[in-house]
């Protein structure tokens, strides 16, 4: 339904100026072109490739690719929208068709032809009821040899391809299924031709190419890994220190503290205690000589004798703890 009262000029066949399809296609008569106002209206009876495929070169590559610069001439020759409408002999996607798998070598379902639709949507064209209903099944066409409409096994072959731009301006589009009379079905369209906008504006994102069946089969996924990066060299002393086994800190005893609950343990756990208190003590005292000798060069014969340093902190509370133990000992043997 169009809200436009202008009488539209008509070409019956595909000629509008200089823009035009191959004389083979306009001997057809397959063709009817309307122009109004702010819009073309196409109506379109695209050959069909036949059982055998004896047309399907003759499709895909000479009709496809010339009706498609045809319908772009439109756009671009008078600045108007293009709407395209009939029996485009072409199941786009899966659910455009009741059994997929069983007729990708039959006419209207083979890559090529599915391929070259593709590629019309990608010229800045829009499938108006796909776009508005991107998951609903529904078919225009049903065998009629077969009774296949009872079962409602059938095709989606007939279509409003519009210009991207026009898809703002439809307000809805859908398959009349329930009208019978034929083995295919009317189609509603309705466009507010107040929000027609000039082709171009608004921006599109052309579909995904579909690819053969066998290509796809080929296809592995490469995994690339990442690359290593390479560890940065450490310096001699910083081996050094992580050749060294690491300190582990013990919490001291309260300074002053003569309880000797904080000292429970048998004697054997005392004397392993002195033992690693006297290497802990012997192991500071060479670390301190090596840092001397580092001062001085690292030769050891030019070190020069310090003065005696007083006890840290940490020495001290371990004399004390040392004490503690002396005493406890005692206390024992008494």
């Amino acid at each position: 339904f169009f809200n436009d009262t202008a009488t539209p000029e008509i070409y019956t066949r595909s000629l509008v100026g200089s823009v035009r399809c191959v004389q083979e296609t306009d001997l057809e008569g397959r063709t009817i072109t309307l122009e109004f106002e702010n819009f073309f209206l196409v109506a379109c009876y695209v050959p069909n490739a036949g059982q055998k495929l004896d047309r399907l070169d003759y499709r895909t590559k000479e009709w496809d690719p010339d009706f498609k610069n045809y319908l772009k001439g439109l756009e671009q020759t008078k600045q108007k929208c293009v709407i395209l409408c009939g029996d485009l002999n072409v199941a786009h996607q899966e659910i455009d068709i009741c059994n997929p798998k069983g007729n990708l070598k039959s006419a209207g379902f083979t890559v090529q032809e599915r391929a070259e639709f593709t590629n019309l949507l990608s010229a800045g064209f829009a499938d108006s009821f796909r776009r508005l209903h991107p998951t609903e099944v529904k078919y225009s066409y049903w065998n009629m040899r077969s009774g296949a409409r009872a079962q409602n096994k059938g095709w989606r072959l007939d279509y409003f391809v519009v210009s991207e731009s026009l898809m703002s301006a439809i307000d809805d589009t859908d398959m009349v299924s329930h009208v019978m009379g034929s083995d295919h079905c009317p189609l509603k369209f309705i466009l507010d031709v107040g929000k027609i906008q000039k082709p171009g504006i608004g921006g599109f994102s052309p579909p995904a190419p579909i690819v053969p069946a066998k290509e796809e089969e080929k296809k592995v996924s490469a995994v690339v890994k990442p690359k290593s990066i390479p560890k940065a060299k450490k310096s001699e002393k910083e081996k050094k220190a992580e050749s060294k086994p690491k300190k582990k800190k013990e919490i001291p005893p309260a300074e002053g503290s003569d309880s000797s609950d904080d000292l429970e343990g048998e004697d054997d756990d005392d004397e392993e205690y002195e033992k690693k208190e006297e290497g802990k003590g012997k192991s500071e005292e060479d670390d301190e000589e090596d840092e001397e000798e580092e001062s001085e060069g690292g030769n050891p014969k030019k070190a020069k004798k310090s003065a005696p340093k007083k006890p840290s902190k940490k020495q001290e509370t371990l004399f004390q703890h040392f004490l503690l133990i002396v005493k406890k000992k005692k206390k024992k043997k008494k």
